[in-house]
């Protein structure tokens, strides 16, 4: 091959890769399931410092579990416990939130998965999340921690005296912010979707907490989710 077949097989080549174009797997297509998996915190801003909206990196990151329900629609819902029983020759694998609905047969609870998310409390079974489940969305999530929620932290049996209430009038108390016995805690997910496919979506996890200090404590990291089950969640509308 002379130099002029060179020059022009190499502009060829350049002009098939100019025109190539490299694009993220897209979840499926009905991306509806159980999605099982993790967040890894890797910075945590510092309200003390001089930039304190700004989240630093950690010296050790921080795991914890994540479970979220998806619809056909791409809705995405976000759950604190799930039961998934498989498959069965009556019927698709279910997805049980509601510990009630669980069926009473032994035998149909064989192979069953239960999956929890305990840092993920909030009241009820099921929070709805905004945005959408697709390459490229955020879904955001609002959790509120009321004073009189049973599983709030900072309110349990060993510390009975965590109330609100003056130790000696026993009426509530003036605090109502952070430095109350038993503050309001609010916490504000985003999970940004950045590559995913069939069965498998990773991103970029940002959560803001506020009611643990005067000013609001801000998390980064990354998510990883799974989908463990392509059933419906019963009780949860579709």
């Amino acid at each position: 091959m002379n130099r002029q077949q060179w020059s022009v097989a190499c502009s060829l080549l350049l002009a098939i890769l100019g025109s190539m174009t490299v694009q993220a797997a897209e979840p499926d297509s009905n991306p509806s399931g159980v999605w099982v998996g993790n967040v890894r915190i890797t910075a945590v801003s510092e309200p003390a410092s001089d930039r304190p909206e700004v989240p630093r990196a950690v010296a050790s990151a921080f795991t914890f579990p994540i479970l979220v329900h998806v619809s056909p629609q791409g809705r995405a819902t976000l759950l604190k416990e799930v039961v998934v029983l498989p498959a069965t020759a009556d019927g698709p694998a279910r997805a049980v939130v509601d510990p009630t609905r669980l069926p009473a047969d032994e035998a149909t609870l064989d192979g069953a998965r239960r999956y929890v998310a305990a840092t993920m409390d909030f009241a009820g079974a099921t929070l709805a999340m905004s945005g959408k489940f697709v390459n490229g969305a955020a879904l955001g999530a609002k959790i509120v921690l009321q004073p009189t929620l049973p599983t709030h932290p900072f309110a349990h049996r060993y510390h009975p005296d965590h109330d609100n209430l003056d130790d000696k009038t026993r009426k509530p108390l003036a605090r109502t912010d952070h430095t109350a016995e038993v503050p309001t805690i609010e916490r504000e997910l985003t999970l940004t979707v950045e590559k995913g496919d069939a069965n498998r979506v990773r991103g970029r996890y940002v959560e803001t907490l506020s009611g643990l200090h005067h000013g609001p404590i801000v998390v980064e990291g990354a998510f990883e989710l799974t989908r463990h089950a392509q059933s419906e969640i019963l009780g949860l509308p579709q």
